[in-house]
């Protein structure tokens, strides 16, 4: 039984891995510049809202829910730069905000419609103001990517859940959701100790004056006691389900890829040749 349910959400993060390729202007980005960000706030998801800076009550269930509080698509969530070098480097102990994220724009539960300029359903190109730094500069979301795993996983009843199940939920018009999610434990196919969720997303970093980057991000977050089954389960019949652990965010630069610094040389061989015709000529 696949469960088609996460009609416009979710569950989200708790780590970010933001991989930069190369700049678009100015100095490139300094290959393996990298920062580690922890959220400030809990994350609340339902089937329409990804909200990073919930800060209601919750009930003591596992996967927590919502208690007493407002779930919104329009605010947005903290996070501390823990480390960082390269291009980061001065940004250790700074904060930089990111944005709350729909998975649809229609009304939910009672909820009003989600503002434009959050939605992002996956697969779905967008221009959302994602992330800005203490410094200025910014992440535009251009893509949450669709999940690689498959609905098959996401079957069963809450509880029934086993150690290495993944899945990957499908959404009411067939396409995958963006969330991967895994049922750890100590032995695949033995008890379920928690869940590991995961979605990545493409974007753009700006850093004003000295260019803008394609970067590639996934959040990530974890709950224990808990199967994949219970979770779903929860967000089919309308529950909010919130991440009291803190959001963990890593940023790496990735290196460009080889056809980019062939036509990089090809470009400036081609420029090295015309300027020698025209001393020639």
């Amino acid at each position: 039984m696949n469960r088609q349910f996460w009609r416009s959400g979710a569950l989200l993060t708790t780590g970010v891995l933001i991989g930069f390729v190369s700049h678009a202007n100015a100095t490139p980005i300094i290959p393996g510049s990298s920062m580690s960000l922890t959220g400030q706030q809990q994350v609340a998801v339902n089937l329409q809202y990804i909200d990073l800076d919930f800060t209601g009550t919750t009930t003591i269930s596992s996967p927590p829910t919502v208690a007493s509080g407002t779930v919104d698509g329009s605010g947005n969530g903290t996070f501390l730069v823990n480390g960082a070098n390269g291009d980061f480097s001065g940004l250790a102990g700074t904060t930089l905000t990111a944005a709350d994220l729909c998975q649809t724009g229609n009304a939910f539960n009672g909820n009003g419609p989600c503002p434009s300029n959050h939605n992002a359903p996956a697969g779905t190109t967008v221009n959302i103001p994602f992330m800005t730094l203490s410094n200025g500069w910014t992440i535009t979301l251009t893509e949450l990517l669709p999940g690689d795993f498959t609905a098959a996983g996401c079957a069963g009843a809450p509880g029934s859940g086993t150690a290495g199940q993944t899945c990957t939920p499908i959404l009411p018009d067939g396409s995958l959701s963006p969330f991967d999610i895994t049922n750890n434990g100590p032995s695949p196919g033995g008890i379920v100790t928690g869940v590991g969720i995961q979605m990545a997303f493409l974007g753009t970093l700006s850093e004003g004056a000295n260019g803008t980057a394609p970067v590639k991000g996934s959040f990530t977050t974890s709950f224990n006691s808990t199967d994949l089954q219970t979770i779903l389960f929860d967000i089919a019949h309308g529950e909010t389900v919130v991440s009291s652990a803190q959001a963990t965010v890593g940023i790496q630069a990735l290196v460009p890829e080889p056809s980019a610094f062939a036509f990089t040389i090809i470009g400036g061989l081609l420029i090295g040749c015309a300027r020698i015709r025209r001393r020639r000529v």
